[in-house]
């Protein structure tokens, strides 16, 4: 397993792997129709291409046997930074993949004197809630948030960070 930034090289393997992994982590009332129109909007190559461009995004990658398997988009706000995307492909769901991303993640913005690091999910996203619960994050809020032409409601999370 390889943890790295993005290339533009990547886009295409991300673009994949968002079309992969999008769905799942949408809850039952969202229409397959909403959920494809999400992902043709804003999960496309020039989204991607975008952030990885971007001074104030950073994409990272995990990458098993040579291929990218997982990533996170962590966008800078200032004294925050905003973990945009944190998926990885179901296959690996459970073997470590999304929490050295996330691990990565803390270590990167914690070296940039970030105090927190924030996040939405879907409320009906129970294991993504754990997940995060795992790793010091804590319900501070709440945000709707829209796919394709259905509003859904999100939990914010926040983890606190001790700069080095």
């Amino acid at each position: 397993m390889e943890i790295r930034e993005a290339a533009l090289a990547d886009v295409s393997a991300l673009v994949a792997l968002a079309a992969r992994t999008f769905p799942l982590a949408c809850p039952p009332s969202l229409s397959t129709e909403s959920i494809e129109r999400f992902i043709a909007d804003n999960l496309n190559a020039e989204s991607f291409t975008d952030w990885i461009e971007a001074p104030t995004t950073r994409v990272t990658v995990g990458v098993v046997d040579g291929v990218v398997s997982a990533y996170l988009v962590l966008i800078d706000e200032g004294e925050a930074r905003f973990v945009s995307k944190c998926y990885a492909a179901p296959e690996f769901h459970g073997h470590g993949l999304a929490d050295a991303l996330l691990n990565e993640a803390i270590e990167f913005a914690t070296a940039r004197d970030a105090h927190w690091l924030r996040l939405g999910v879907n409320k009906a996203n129970v294991r993504a809630i754990r997940f995060y619960e795992r790793h010091g994050f804590v319900i501070v809020g709440e945000r709707t948030f829209t796919v394709g032409d259905q509003i859904e409601s999100d939990h914010v999370l926040e983890l606190a960070l001790t700069s080095a």
